[in-house]
């Protein structure tokens, strides 16, 4: 028997000698279980004792509902309705020794009268967890995980439902887990057989909510066998019950290696036939690799039910599959309701030759029947910026539709990176897409090299200056009815442009840059339309650094707000060196600089030699 609350027992080792003895020797914790007094897990002992007290919290189903499967033989849920807040004593994070050990509980539970050990598919943590804003710090999971069932390192399994008593009376449970982040560093799983992973929980059966909660891992697993393999950020499976992510996240990396294994940023696989809900700012900023299928959120849907994603859904970094990959949604093969709404996917998009490859879907393989739709797919106020490859289908948002029967809806879309592609690829359905925006590299660049910005009166407004051309751009975009634009610039030392050249990778980076934006108007570009980016009150040791500069134009979709950055390469890098030799040296300037040729010399003498 693996874990319920897995990272509580490592907690004590670390945490044993901040605690006074006092209410843990009294085997029991602070508060009353409560949503007005929780109990409150402060330290070592409190850990401890809250994972003897969630094994005796269980709550007898003698009929448990998901859905439409009902069971009746000794259900329970473990610590249902019951509230827990960490509240650590030092400080608002708690570290995790390096040790695996901790992490494999076999254990059992008192029901009733007796003491039994049960099955995992038939018991599950059904309370609420307040992180309240705590970080836990795993030092690194390194050892490997051999496991044929469900493995989290919070929970194996979460989720509510509904229980029913002797009497036929009704309780719904929802388990949550909320205002917490996991920062794990590594972890390596080996799996021989079929399991399911996630770093909040294996599994998720039964009504759940995940609200505010952030994962931090480099997960890397291992198929030694040929069973699927399910691996999340936050998920590895839902398997029943209505499930909800708001303002859910994880960074970092997802690899696998073997036969099988699918992969999603936020939950491997749905088999569910109830309710799948991304909502607020749900983010994958993150590397993934699936063997088979692999999406920025959900890698497969296998559920007959209906998936939202809205409020600002954004994937960035990149998702491969040796068969179908997606921005959101790697594929779907039973018939899905899917909802797409808000937002946007900056990630490159790659699968196999062979395999499918979309901004949003890779594949939807369902062929439908005659009693409906195999699937309806509703795509509106959406961005596709990452390039989509590989794949034998690709499709700016949907890599592949099988049916005949779906009926698809596209509106509200802008497209860049991607431009060649179809917006939905080897549709059986003709596909309409109304309000559809592409943008072309050409469209919005900045233009090759850069010039000085010069003052007579005050030195301190000479500068570099780039130019960006935007006109293109803005034409398509107004006239598809995208008129809430900002535009502007973003201006760094080069050598700190190591990566993508966004303000989301500088600050992710901590590197320091200038940023300047301003609302669109008619008469915001220039008459030959472009805009100018300038850096100003350069210091004489300065002269000798290369800037880069990227242009940008933030589009507002529905509830989020997109940014479109001009692609940068080696022509938009330049120093006030380099530019002001470019002049002195030009016979023909196109402009009169004598009365500047003082400055321009100081300028293309670099930076001044150190003084010994």
């Amino acid at each position: 028997m693996k874990r319920i609350f897995s990272f509580l027992l490592a907690l004590c080792t670390v945490l044993s000698a901040l605690c006074f003895p006092t209410v843990a020797e009294a085997a029991t914790l602070l508060g009353d279980g409560t949503e007005k007094s929780p109990y409150l897990i402060t330290c070592a002992a409190d850990f401890a004792t809250a994972k003897t007290l969630i094994e005796s919290l269980a709550t007898p189903g003698y009929k448990m509902e998901d859905g439409s499967v009902t069971t009746t033989v000794g259900d329970y849920f473990f610590a249902a309705n019951t509230y827990f807040r960490l509240q650590p004593e030092q400080g608002t994070s708690i570290t995790v020794p390096a040790s695996t050990d901790a992490l494999l509980l076999d254990r059992k539970v008192t029901v009733g009268e007796g003491i039994m050990a049960f099955s995992w598919t038939k018991a599950r943590f059904a309370g609420v967890l307040d992180g309240n804003g705590v970080t836990v710090r795993m030092e690194g999971v390194t050892e490997d995980f051999p496991a044929d069932t469900p493995l989290g390192l919070l929970f194996d399994y979460l989720g509510g439902g509904t229980c029913y008593d002797e009497n036929g009376e009704a309780t719904v449970y929802t388990a949550v887990v909320k205002n917490l982040t996991v920062d794990v560093g590594t972890v390596n799983n080996d799996i021989t057989k079929a399991g399911q992973f996630g770093v909040i929980a294996g599994s998720v059966t039964g009504e759940t909510e995940l609200t505010n909660v952030a994962v931090r891992a480099q997960i890397t697993n291992t198929d030694t066998g040929s069973a699927n393999h399910n691996v999340g950020g936050l998920i590895g499976k839902h398997s029943g019950g209505a499930l909800k992510l708001e303002d859910c996240s994880f960074e970092g990396q997802i690899t696998t290696t073997g036969t099988n294994a699918t992969v999603g940023g936020l939950i491997g696989t749905s088999s569910a036939s109830q309710s799948l809900t991304f909502t607020g700012d749900c983010l994958v900023d993150a590397t993934l690799q699936g063997i088979g299928a692999a999406g920025g959120f959900l890698g497969t849907s296998s559920g007959k039910h209906t998936i939202t994603l809205e409020q600002n859904a954004t994937v960035r970094g990149s998702v491969t599959a040796t068969a179908d990959a997606g921005g959101f949604i790697g594929a779907s093969d039973q018939p899905v309701t899917l909802l797409v709404s808000s937002a946007a996917n900056y990630a490159a998009i790659s699968a196999t030759a062979g395999g499918n490859a979309g901004g949003i879907v890779g594949n939807l393989s369902h062929i439908g029947s005659a009693e409906g739709p195999a699937l309806t797919l509703t795509v509106q106020s959406c961005y596709n910026g990452g390039v989509i490859s590989g794949g034998t289908n690709n499709g700016s948002l949907i890599g592949n539709v099988a049916s005949e029967a779906a009926v698809l809806s596209v509106s509200g879309v802008i497209l860049t990176a991607s431009t060649d592609l179809e917006v939905v690829a080897a549709s059986a359905t003709a596909v309409t897409p109304t309000n559809v925006v592409k943008l072309a590299a050409d469209d919005f660049q900045v233009l090759e090299g850069a010039r000085i910005r010069l003052s007579r009166d005050d030195e301190t407004q000479n500068g570099l200056r780039f130019d960006i051309a935007a006109k293109d751009a803005v034409d398509k975009l107004v006239a598809g009815g995208f008129s809430d634009l900002k535009m502007g610039s973003l201006m760094a030392k080069a050598e700190n442009v190591t990566g993508a050249f966004t303000a989301e990778a500088l600050d992710a980076a901590e590197q320091k840059y200038s940023k300047v934006d301003a609302a669109y108007t008619e008469t915001f570009l220039n008459a030959d339309g472009t805009y100018a980016a300038a850096l100003r009150n350069f210091a004489p040791e300065q002269y000798s650094t290369k800037y880069a500069c990227v242009g940008y134009i933030t589009v507002t979709l529905g509830t989020a707000a997109v940014t479109v950055y001009t692609a940068y390469g080696p022509n938009n890098t330049r120093s006030m060196e380099e530019v002001a030799q470019g002049v002195l040296g030009d016979p023909n300037p196109g402009f009169d600089y004598s009365a500047y040729r003082t400055v321009l010399e100081a300028f293309a003498a670099g930076a001044p030699a150190a003084q010994e």
